[in-house]
């Protein structure tokens, strides 16, 4: 799901480096590069979420390392393994609202929301409703 005006190609895209969704009704979303990101979610009767803001900061492992199978053998064409703080979570907010307010070492900062409700064409069972919003770029750098 995406939010958009008009459904001509072009729209759909925009509406896409935006954020999407499965399921879960963005109702407001504020990103502000030097202050942080700002979530309102339009909520559903008797359906919780939990919104995840997850990011990179400044100093991470760029190393990766193969990823191997059961007998111990690097995988061929299957993603390398980078280190946890690539893509580490920042904050968890239950509830409907959250802020994330930026620290200044973030190289981005983007927002997992997650919901209670199952979905009604699972890729794999158990899966739930969720939204991504895009990756937020702050402009203030504090990277010593």
């Amino acid at each position: 799901m995406v939010r958009s005006r008009y459904l001509t190609p072009e729209r759909v895209i925009e509406a896409l480096e935006t954020g999407s969704s499965t399921g879960v009704t963005i109702r407001h979303l504020e990103s502000e590069a030097k202050k942080g990101l700002s979530i309102i979610i339009e909520p559903e009767k008797d359906v919780e979420y939990v919104i995840k803001f997850i990011g990179t900061r400044y100093g991470y492992d760029p190393n990766r390392k193969r990823r191997l199978d059961e007998e111990g053998n690097p995988m061929e064409r299957v993603t390398k393994q980078y280190c946890a703080d690539i893509g580490e979570i920042l904050k968890i907010v239950e509830g409907i609202k959250a802020t994330y307010k930026f620290d200044g070492d973030e190289i981005y900062v983007r927002a997992k929301i997650i919901s209670s409700q199952l979905k009604d064409n699972p890729f794999t069972e158990g899966e739930r409703e969720k939204a991504w919003v895009q990756p937020v770029v702050p402009h203030i750098h504090n990277k010593e």
